[in-house]
This record gives C-alpha cells, structure tokens and sequence, in this order.
C-alpha cells in the first residue's frame, strides 16, 4: 500500500510540474512543498520514521551545478529532481535524469527540426565549444529561452517517471 500512495504522489507532482512548466515555463515552489509534506506525513505513517535517500536526493544537485551555472537548466527542475529522489532510491533517479535527457534531447532536436534552426544552433553550439577551449573558461551558453525557444523539462521528467513506473512495474524504492 505504501507503494502505491507514494507513487502516486510523485506521478501527480510531476504531473503538476509539467502541467506548470508547459503552460508559464516554471516550476513552482509551492507545489514541490506539497509534495514534500504529502510524501513526508505518508513516509512517517507507513514507516514511523522519515526513510529518506540521502545520496538519491543529492545526487541531481551534483549533476545538475555545473549546468545550472551555465544557465543549461533551471533551478526548479533540479528541485523537483531532489524531491523525486528523497522518496525512491539512487537507481531510480540516476535512470530518471537519463530518460529525462533522452526524452528532453529528442523534443528539442524535433523542435529544430520543424522550426528550421538545426544547422544554426549546431553552429552556436560549435563556435560556443570553440570558444571554451581556446579561452579555457566555463562561460553563460546563450540561453535559447530568451527566444522562446526552451522546452518545458519538468514535461521529460514527468515522463522519465512514467517510463520507469510501466518498466518497474510501479516499484521505486529499495
């Protein structure tokens, strides 16, 4: 039964992210803090103690930095990352952020694609690369969201969860 609720907890954060994400391009704090306590109060419930996964929900702010200070992903989609990796388990998550980039990596390439922009934003990103090794600094890679360009990633983690709750079988935890 545990399973079950906190499994749908988490389906239906991320439902919310990517709901949000789609419509204003945000995640909201205000939702993950729903999530936390409803997944919290059932964890204490069904366990009498909070069991959380401390390297699960650490492990995407470690991956995910470098890129953030890049401007390469936002700050929400990190954090609803870390909520989703507090209550599973480090395969979990690690899976979930290589779907999610799969997922994310495929919609942007048909988005470039349809919009006619593959060739250019392949050559922003070869003179960005160019650019990093002659001068040898980590630098602000254009962000594309400026042109409205950005692609809602909390709608790939959504479906990243998805994906492993139908090839798992619902089982996420240890």
């Amino acid at each position: 039964m545990k399973i079950w609720i906190e499994t749908s907890v988490i389906l239906g954060i991320t439902a919310i992210a990517a709901m949000t994400d789609c419509r204003c391009r945000k995640v909201y704090n205000k939702h993950l803090l729903i999530g936390l306590c409803f997944l919290s109060i059932i964890n204490v419930v069904n366990t009498s103690y909070l069991g959380y996964s401390f390297a699960a929900f650490i492990l995407p702010f470690i991956i995910h930095y470098i890129p953030f200070k890049l401007h390469l992903v936002s700050a929400g989609d990190i954090k609803l990352f870390m909520l989703i990796g507090l209550f599973t388990n480090i395969s979990f998550i690690t899976t979930c952020i290589v779907f999610s980039y799969l997922f994310g990596g495929g919609y942007a390439l048909c988005l470039m694609i349809r919009r006619g922009i593959l060739r250019e934003r392949l050559s922003n990103l070869y003179q960005y690369l160019i650019d990093m090794c002659l001068t040898g600094k980590l630098k602000e890679y254009e962000t594309i969201s400026r042109k409205g360009l950005s692609i809602p990633f909390a709608l790939m983690i959504h479906l990243s969860v998805l994906v492993q709750y139908f090839v798992y079988g619902g089982y996420m935890y240890v």
